[in-house]
């Protein structure tokens, strides 16, 4: 009787324990999913006087928060919109340092993280050139200093390791653009490497179009660096992709700003922001996408 007892109670131990293991993958598998967007905001410094920061603020901000993102990376962010960006997403840590002097002068690329699900491990900078390592530095014959932002994050909900790096790429010159996709492609491998990421997100404004040669270089997948996956392309979607509208200077938008991802993150949805508010508050329309990290 004694026995039967205790086996009977070693099989209810048994299945309660089963059964925490089934829910904590539950959980596991519900968690893995996040939010990603990348927006170019247009500089409070640019040459568009009709189109003043302190009328399109609260538009990119109401954009950022409806958004939901999880992660966010933006261009054009001089000091004071930095400030009053991050002023108002509580829930977020940010990184960007100016172009300039690796501080304040100049406009950044800055991520946005929520400090409730990722915890920082490295972040840094490196310059568009020649010298990366060079403060203020330009390279080949890009008409300003180009900068490429990073954070190596852990996803407390799963537990791995994240590189995500935000990126502007020369307007004008077509050799910039491609040296500088080398560059960010030898950079970000080392990184990866270093801090033992589980996966790479490339956001940002790269000022070329989907079938030039900086695009066609990120996904080709026989080259030594890790190929990427671009979310529009994962999703099915090939069309009405235009992402630069210059308030109403193009016709036809360009698709020109791009989230992209290593393998080991499967893209879920994507889309070009175009409420309303995304025509006020800059140049460009932000671009969102779901991710999921990819069962190991």
């Amino acid at each position: 009787m004694f026995c039967n007892l205790k086996n009977v109670t070693f099989l209810i131990a048994a299945i309660l324990m089963c059964c925490g293991n089934l829910n904590a993958q539950v959980d596991v598998n519900a968690s893995s999913e996040f939010v990603v967007m990348t927006y170019n905001i247009l500089s409070s410094s640019s040459k568009l006087k009709e189109h003043p920061w302190d009328k399109r603020k609260d538009k990119v901000i109401k954009i950022l928060k409806s958004g939901r993102a999880d992660l966010i990376a933006l261009q054009e962010v001089e000091n004071s919109q930095y400030h009053q960006i991050t002023d108002a997403m509580r829930d977020y840590d940010a990184y960007g340092v100016g172009k300039v002097d690796g501080k304040i002068a100049g406009s950044r690329n800055i991520i946005l993280y929520r400090k409730e699900r990722y915890k920082p491990i490295k972040s840094g900078t490196f310059w568009l050139s020649e010298k990366p390592n060079e403060v203020g530095s330009r390279g080949w014959d890009s008409r300003i200093i180009r900068t490429a932002g990073y954070v190596v994050l852990n996803d407390l909900q799963v537990n791995r390791n994240i590189l995500v790096l935000c990126v502007h790429l020369d307007h004008l010159s077509a050799k910039a653009r491609l040296e500088s996709v080398k560059l960010i492609q030898k950079l970000m491998s080392e990184i990866a490497d270093q801090y033992r990421s589980d996966a790479i997100l490339l956001m940002g404004d790269f000022n070329a179009t989907a079938h030039s040669d900086v695009i066609k270089r990120l996904v080709c997948k026989d080259l030594e660096s890790d190929a990427f996956y671009s979310t529009h392309r994962q999703c099915g979607k090939t069309k009405y992709l235009g992402t630069y509208h210059g308030y109403g200077s193009k016709q036809k938008p360009k698709q020109i700003d791009y989230i992209f991802s290593t393998k080991s993150l499967k893209a879920l949805s994507h889309r070009v922001v175009k409420t309303p508010s995304a025509y006020v508050g800059s140049d460009h329309f932000a671009v969102s996408a779901r991710l999921k990290w990819a069962v190991e």
